[in-house]
């Protein structure tokens, strides 16, 4: 964890590429060619299978993409600088899905990357001008989640953050129903929707960079669950409710684990809130298998947007990332050199082995490879690949070796390059150099 957060962007301001201007004065930057930006909502909109334009549309409430995002060119004066936020962030996730789509054709995607950059300069120029209050509803929310879900997938987790904890700051009154309160306000759909989007995305980012996050459980009065379907149809409740309890989940382990705090504690005290969180991970494992049921098992089977089973996938690798760091501090086993257990170790395993399964959408483009990276590998502390490289130190076995080397070797041959993947990697080396000289020492003596 303190390796990963010492990368060199890990502090760095992450809003250079903002364009300063007047907030009434948002309208006169460029925008997407019209023609080019409507033609492509519109084939993204018309296809026949899941896309993960969908997907991002369903987790923000955006039931009206089209409508909304033509009002860009036919109504510019009605568009509120959230709503401008909202749809270039649409347009942004649009063009790199074409783009990635393109790639898969190998036709290169070229004609999108203009258009692609016009959204990242009108995102940030939006966000810079957005006031320090911001009401609680629907459309400023909406924006504030895009905003974070684009931060995150365009390798600025500071910024992804920044919007994530202002966004929970303001939408706290959603979840929130006092005691004393006889016949509380229902909370609508939408606000439940959004409210635990903006929870799963917070949660993670702290778990990332820190600090604890500010929403709180014992401040939460809504049911844990919201509608999904973003998979083309209504999805079971318990479905989301999986989601949320895995974010729940990676807060906890945060504040147990991974604080000032829990630095602190001796070993001992540490032992102990990793086997007490081992049990709410089996909890989660199982509810995690009911919760998805025929909705991912129909996903998998079907011809989706390869950007969609990115998605299932890397959900599932998120999973197995927070399972390993719970259980490497939990008790050891002797069979294992002492260092890890044989649980840590599977669930390690199971993760390199989801990341072999997706490696060939690091090979669809820049775009597509760097939300892959962003998304699954970054998002989290990928504490799988360490934990099997100093499990081969401590017991000298090289059965992990090959697939540690296959990790790092997918990543250098990815289309994509950044300081912080390139710190990753040399990290990743550096692991692995360490573990082959231990297993060397070893043989040899």
């Amino acid at each position: 964890m303190a390796a990963v957060r010492s990368s060199p962007n890990a502090k760095r301001p992450e809003f250079d590429t903002a364009t300063k201007i007047p907030s009434d004065r948002l309208m006169n930057l460029a925008l997407p060619p019209r023609e080019a930006a409507l033609q492509t909502l519109a084939d993204v909109l018309d296809s026949t299978v899941p896309t993960l334009f969908t997907m991002i549309c369903s987790l923000a409430g955006v039931d009206d993409a089209a409508t909304l995002c033509f009002s860009l060119y036919s109504r510019p004066d009605v568009v509120s600088k959230f709503a401008f936020i909202t749809i270039h962030v649409l347009f942004y996730f649009v063009f790199t899905e074409a783009h990635s789509n393109s790639c898969k054709r190998g036709e290169g995607g070229e004609e999108y990357v203009p258009y692609i950059d016009t959204c990242q300069l009108n995102i940030e120029a939006g966000i810079a001008t957005l006031p320090f209050f911001v009401p609680a509803t629907t459309e400023n929310m909406q924006s504030l989640l895009l905003g974070a879900l684009y931060g995150i997938t365009a390798s600025k987790p500071r910024l992804a953050q920044y919007l994530a904890t202002k966004a929970a700051q303001v939408c706290h009154p959603w979840a929130y129903h006092p005691p004393s309160v006889v016949a509380p306000t229902q909370t609508s759909a939408i606000h439940q929707l959004l409210y635990w989007s903006i929870y799963t995305v917070e949660k993670c980012l702290c778990l990332k960079l820190g600090p604890a996050s500010g929403m709180h459980e014992y401040n939460i009065t809504l049911e844990p669950h919201f509608q999904f379907d973003g998979f083309g149809a209504p999805a079971p409740l318990a479905l989301s409710a999986s989601w949320i309890h895995l974010a729940m989940l990676e807060g906890r382990i945060y504040t147990k684990l991974f604080s000032p705090e829990a630095c602190r504690c001796p070993s001992p005290e540490m032992s102990r809130r990793a086997e007490s969180l081992a049990s709410l991970c089996q909890d989660l494992r199982l509810g995690w298998m009911a919760g998805r049921g025929d909705s991912y098992s129909d996903i998998r089977n079907a011809e989706t947007s390869h950007q969609v089973h990115n998605f299932v996938k890397g959900d599932e690798m998120h999973l197995f990332i927070a399972l390993t760091l719970v259980s490497q501090f939990s008790a050891s086993s002797a069979d294992f050199g002492g260092q890890f257990s044989h649980t840590s170790l599977e669930e390690a395993r199971r993760a390199l082995s989801i990341h072999v399964e997706c490696s060939p959408l690091m090979h669809l483009g820049r775009y597509s490879a760097t939300a892959y990276v962003n998304w699954n590998l970054l998002l989290l502390p990928f504490a799988p690949f360490f934990v099997l490289a100093c499990h081969a130190c401590a017991s000298k076995s090289s059965y992990d070796l090959q697939d540690l080397y296959a990790f790092i070797e997918s990543l250098q041959t990815a289309d994509i390059s950044s300081d912080d993947l390139t710190f990753f990697i040399e990290l990743c080396w550096s692991f692995y150099n360490a573990a082959l000289a231990s297993i060397a020492e070893s043989e040899s003596s």
